[in-house]
Formats: C-alpha cells, sequence, structure tokens
C-alpha cells in the first residue's frame, strides 16, 4: 500500500513538473491539480487517474492543434494557453469531488466511479468542440437562440465542433468501459433490449443478493 502511494506521488509529481515546464499550466495550477489528482485515485484508483491524464492529453493536443491559426483570429487561449488554478477547478473540480467522497464512502466508489467518468468524458467534449470547432466549423451558432452568430464567442458552437465534442467524450466512455473489464462496447449489457440485472451491471450498481426462502 505504502510503495503504491508513494509511485502514484511520484506519478502525480512528474505530471506537475511537466506541466509546469511545458507550460501547459501555472505553478499554483499544477499544485491545485496534483491535490486534484491525489484525491482522484484515493477515491477511486489508478482507473480514475488514467482518465484524469486521458482528459489532459486530448486537452492539451487540442488547445496546440493548429494554435497559429487560432492566434491569427483572435481565438487562441490567454496567458499561451497556460492553464489557471480556476481553469483547472472547472474542468476536474467535480471529479476531485467524487473522489473525496469515494475514498470516504466506499460503498459509493462504484457510482463514483462511474460518475468521475462522464465529468471527464462532459469536460473533454467541451475542451475538443470549442478548441477544434473553432479551426474546422463552417457555420456557427448562438445556443440559445440558434441564429448565426460569431466564432468563438460564449455558448457560439458548431456543427463540427459538436460531432468532434462527441467523439472526445466517447473516447473516455469506452477508456472507462475497457477499465472496469466490460468490454466494448460496454458489454455487460444485452442490446437492444437489457434485462435488469444485465442493466444494473452496465452501470455500476452491485447486484441485489438473492430472496432465500
Amino acid at each position: 500500500m505504502v510503495i503504491r502511494l508513494g509511485f502514484v506521488l511520484l506519478l502525480v509529481g512528474l505530471g506537475m513538473g511537466y506541466s509546469v515546464r511545458a507550460r501547459k499550466l501555472t505553478v499554483v495550477a499544477s499544485l491545485v491539480g496534483g491535490g486534484v489528482g491525489l484525491l482522484i485515485y484515493l477515491g477511486t484508483g489508478f482507473t480514475g487517474l488514467a482518465l484524469l491524464g486521458l482528459f489532459f492529453g486530448l486537452g492539451t493536443a487540442a488547445s496546440a492543434w493548429k494554435v497559429a491559426d487560432k492566434r491569427r483570429l483572435g481565438l487562441a487561449e490567454a496567458n499561451k494557453g497556460r492553464r489557471t488554478a480556476g481553469q483547472v477547478l472547472a474542468n476536474a473540480g467535480v471529479a476531485g469531488l467524487l473522489g473525496l467522497l469515494s475514498w470516504q464512502y466506499p460503498a459509493l466508489a462504484p457510482l463514483g466511479g462511474l460518475l468521475l467518468a462522464g465529468s471527464f468524458a462532459a469536460a473533454t467534449a467541451d475542451t475538443l468542440a470549442s478548441e477544434l470547432g473553432n479551426v474546422y466549423g463552417h457555420r456557427f451558432y448562438n445556443i440559445l437562440t440558434f441564429r448565426p452568430d460569431k466564432r468563438g464567442l460564449d455558448g457560439v458552437i458548431s456543427l463540427e465542433g459538436t460531432l468532434l465534442g462527441l467523439a472526445g467524450s466517447a473516447v473516455l466512455a469506452v477508456a472507462y468501459c475497457l477499465s472496469v473489464g466490460w468490454g466494448p462496447p460496454c458489454g455487460g449489457c444485452r442490446w437492444p433490449a437489457p434485462s435488469a440485472t444485465s442493466a444494473t451491471r452496465c452501470w455500476g450498481y452491485p447486484r441485489a443478493p438473492p430472496v432465500s426462502g
């Protein structure tokens, strides 16, 4: 247990150092991210930590993709793309809270792990839809009025960005399913009409004990 925790601390520390050295996070943001990562591990183990790493990798790659074009259009992230502590909490704060709750209430850990995967899937979709949609989108619409609007503004989406965001969230979902042993695509379920037992297996809840007598 001690050796494993030491390995995790080393892993998190290396990630923090890389994020600062590569100018992906500010120093404060890396400290916040390290604390969030530790909570995620304590509550959901290496699965949660791997999802955090996958989200960070996909988000970083999307932010750096065609950054020269984004700068030319005035769409690049401020501070040269370095994420702040507030942005770290906005993207991973819910996952950190779920990790804390799963750690303190182990009976809820299966559900906590599922919700954590969902939070990272949503954060990945948001990041990819924004970063890549600004590059590949052709027509942009306000999500509230559905009227044409200016690219890069808050609440403005494109079909291309939406599809890329869905693809990103699917990557996180598949990774989670594979990590918990369901197999592709969530093989614990029987399609198209899953039974109650297979549905509970799919969503991560324990099966009800058999009724005696």
